[in-house]
């Protein structure tokens, strides 16, 4: 995995390519007395099995000098890392499998409503 968190983090992982060119690259942090990571933690390890997911945990007791520097404030959390970036951020499962790399740039907001907002506050 060529991750900017993982080489951080995990230095011996720093040389391995991704095992899927297409997969989508995962940062799950938890820790072992975090509840919501103990559930969560078999789905994750279900998806790191199959071709879309690259999954890297991350054991926050382990790592708080680094969580604390990429602002890990509640478990879980999972970052989405692309050419080295984090591109998208959660706490959220069910968001993080929502998650779709082609529509990330798209917005979700109504380009139209700041401009009729601004054609309001002018009449």
């Amino acid at each position: 995995m060529t991750l900017l968190l993982a080489v951080a983090v995990v230095a011996e992982t720093a040389d391995k390519p991704a095992e899927t060119p297409q997969a989508i690259q995962i940062v799950a942090w938890g820790a072992d007395w975090c509840p919501a990571c103990k559930a969560n933690k078999p789905t994750l390890e279900r998806l790191n099995k199959t071709p879309r997911y690259d999954i890297l945990f991350v054991d926050y007791d382990k790592h708080k000098a680094f969580a604390k520097k990429y602002g890990i404030n509640s478990l879980p959390s999972y970052f989405v890392v692309e050419k080295g970036k984090v591109v998208f951020k959660t706490t959220k499962l069910q968001e993080l499998l929502a998650y779709n790399p082609e529509k990330k740039h798209e917005s979700t907001r109504n380009p139209n409503l700041r401009r009729n907002r601004q054609h309001r506050l002018r009449r």
